[in-house]
């Protein structure tokens, strides 16, 4: 079993995607782990001045613009 977690450095994001237009071939990596069973994961984070709180699980959306 095998899983990446983004940690996304802010709060109140509504989902993560790879960005298809500048690292595409990053998003196809990424799109090829996931169909053979790596699960993708995002969560946000809250940041104080001297801590880091983990927030919200953030929906990963894999699909391909065009």
């Amino acid at each position: 079993e095998a899983a990446i977690l983004f940690v996304i450095l802010m709060d109140y994001v509504k989902y993560m995607e790879p960005n298809y237009r500048t690292h595409a071939a990053f998003g196809e990596v990424l799109e090829q782990a996931a169909a053979s069973g790596v699960q993708v994961m995002a969560i946000d984070c809250m940041i104080e001045a001297d801590s880091i709180c983990p927030g919200k699980i953030i929906s990963v959306n894999l699909l391909k613009k065009h």
